[in-house]
């Protein structure tokens, strides 16, 4: 499977959940109705698997994302009212100093909000209010 195949994966696992639960419920209910969507179909993942960081090429630590799909894309999920900036710059940091070169922060917060992090491309914030409509916003930062 191909990157933009994932992506669309994990983008309308995103939405098919939102639009099913919407917003108001604890991280771990969304969690668990990511690992369905993923089981569904058929993408093998990691729950809460702790990765190396690395500094000048050499491992000082793990973190713990919550999803980690293959051994390059992790997925973070928040239940904020907005992506804030410090959830913003634990995904980038996540993806800049682990073997993971792309990640996903899936926001269920009071607007549906994803946050892609890939190397070289553009970051997209997919913004779903609760009227169920839908607004893609580009930001011109590269990373």
């Amino acid at each position: 499977m191909d990157k933009k195949e994932l992506g669309e994966i994990i983008t309308n696992a995103f939405h098919h959940i939102y639009e099913t639960l919407g917003y108001g419920f604890d991280k771990e209910i969304y969690e668990k109705a990511f690992m369905m969507e993923l089981d569904t179909r058929n993408i093998q993942y990691c729950h809460k698997m702790p990765v190396n960081v690395y500094y000048d090429g050499v491992s000082v630590g793990k973190c713990i994302p919550d999803f980690l799909i293959g051994y390059d894309t992790v997925i973070m999920i928040g239940t904020m009212n907005s992506i804030s900036e410090e959830a913003i710059k634990k995904l980038d940091s996540y993806c800049d100093t682990t073997c993971c070169n792309r990640g996903f922060l899936l926001n269920f917060g009071a607007t549906a909000e994803l946050k892609i992090h890939e190397d070289e491309m553009e970051s997209i914030i997919f913004q779903q209010k609760g009227d169920r409509e839908v607004s893609i916003l580009q930001e011109a930062v590269l990373f």
